[in-house]
């Protein structure tokens, strides 16, 4: 015997993530105060580690463009690396 169901099963498309670093959108207006507000001293001794951090830091600020996001790194990272 078989059970029929009240609500079939959807399936659900899956979720499509979007790489930070190649993601180009537009910056909210109030951009430039929140990159500016960006502070992440500088770790050589685990980069990788370093730039999650800081793409993490923009996401929270709502940066997107491309441009933005260059603005923020070239500010951060001491002129020596």
């Amino acid at each position: 015997m078989e059970i029929e169901q009240e609500h079939p099963v959807q399936e659900q498309a899956p979720a499509i993530m979007v790489a930070f670093d190649t993601e180009n959108g537009t910056d909210p207006n109030d951009v430039h105060t929140k990159a500016a507000a960006i502070k992440l001293p500088y770790n050589d001794k685990n980069v990788e580690f370093w730039f999650t951090m800081l793409e993490a830091k923009m996401r929270f600020a709502g940066i997107q463009s491309q441009w933005t996001k260059l603005q923020v790194v070239i500010t951060l990272i001491p002129m020596e690396v």
